[in-house]
């Protein structure tokens, strides 16, 4: 849900939510994540590989809440309460 909300805001901001979102800020700003994925993937590895229906859950549900933490980090940072939906993500996530 805070992705569609995400979407929603994106579409409705128009220019000036482009301007600050180029492909190459999210690109930059995506590689602190992907190397916490790649982190967190590398560590269940052996632990999942002997079972392998439990593997394909473990990746889809690290990509998903890493997910949710980078696009609370792409809000913008002037509104009132980024730092604290920013926090609570990236607590979720280390909690998970």
């Amino acid at each position: 849900s805070y992705i569609a909300a995400f979407v929603v805001r994106f579409v409705h901001e128009g220019e000036a939510f482009r301007r600050r979102l180029t492909f190459s800020a999210i690109f930059i700003s995506a590689i602190p994540f992907l190397l916490y994925i790649g982190l967190v993937l590398s560590i269940f590895h052996p632990r999942l590989h002997d079972e392998n229906h439990l593997w394909t859950p473990v990746v889809l549900y690290t990509f998903v809440i890493v997910t949710m933490a980078f696009v609370s980090f792409l809000r913008d940072r002037q509104l009132a309460g980024f730092y604290l939906v920013f926090v609570g993500a990236m607590l979720f996530v280390l909690s998970d």
